[in-house]
């Protein structure tokens, strides 16, 4: 019997370094969502992954440092990471019909997020039987490289939504070092019965939308303002 031998072919150069910025994409994704995890805890979703590899791999494709099969998350366009919604059922700007502005503080250590007063059950889409909602802001420092990251969120109180209400969110964050900051803005509903809130569960009920990012400076250089009153891209 003659022997069989298994002719083994090896990947490309180019198909190598696919392979490494597709396995970056993943691990870049499963640290970002760790850092947001505390916000997206009880809502499994079987796209959420891939819809955001599917952005990690445009940031990583935006480095214009590093060659291909190289290229870096924190070298490449963090920007690429806004509109995506964590919720593929929710997306923030389907349902929050208001206008909103937010700004970067100049030395990169505050984010503010104005919420103008408006009437909930005139300006947002909901089903249910709601009778407040509350707002949330997120910032991380995520180191990519390390895996490590760094997360500050702040709450606002709950908002009646028959109601004319506005709200200012304040997050502060002053990472050790040069790293990206992911800042998302989410809400959710409730229902307040004899002073007690009860989260309406469902990914239908809740939002949480990435709205800004910035790479902070090196320490004792000043960041540039940035401020929206728009949705800017959506996932």
């Amino acid at each position: 019997m003659k022997n069989k031998t298994t002719e083994v072919r090896s990947l490309s150069p180019r198909a190598k370094e696919s392979a490494a910025e597709f396995k970056l994409a993943a691990t870049g994704s499963g640290v970002l969502l760790a850092a947001f995890g505390s916000l997206l805890l009880n809502h499994k979703e079987q796209s959420r992954a891939g819809r955001l590899n599917a952005r990690m791999l445009k940031v990583i494709q935006g480095d214009k440092v590093n060659g291909r099969g190289e290229r870096r998350i924190q070298d490449g366009d963090i920007s690429m990471l806004e509109g995506f919604d964590f919720f593929d059922k929710c997306h923030f700007y389907r349902v929050f019909r208001s206008h909103l502005s937010h700004v970067v503080s100049n030395k990169a250590d505050c984010w503010t997020v104005d919420i103008p007063a408006f009437t909930a059950q005139e300006r947002i889409s909901y089903d249910g039987s709601y009778t407040h909602i509350g707002f949330t802001a997120a910032v991380a420092a995520v180191d990519f490289d390390r895996e490590r990251f760094t997360l500050e969120t702040v709450h606002s109180e709950f908002l009646p939504i028959s109601e004319p209400v506005g709200t200012r969110l304040r997050v502060g964050l002053v990472p050790t070092r040069k790293l990206p900051l992911i800042m998302a803005l989410g809400f959710a509903f409730y229902q307040v019965v004899n002073g007690r809130a009860y989260r309406m569960g469902g990914q239908a009920g809740e939002a949480l939308h990435i709205l800004a990012t910035m790479n902070t400076p090196p320490i004792g250089k000043k960041a540039k303002n940035i401020s929206s009153g728009g949705s800017g891209r959506s996932s």
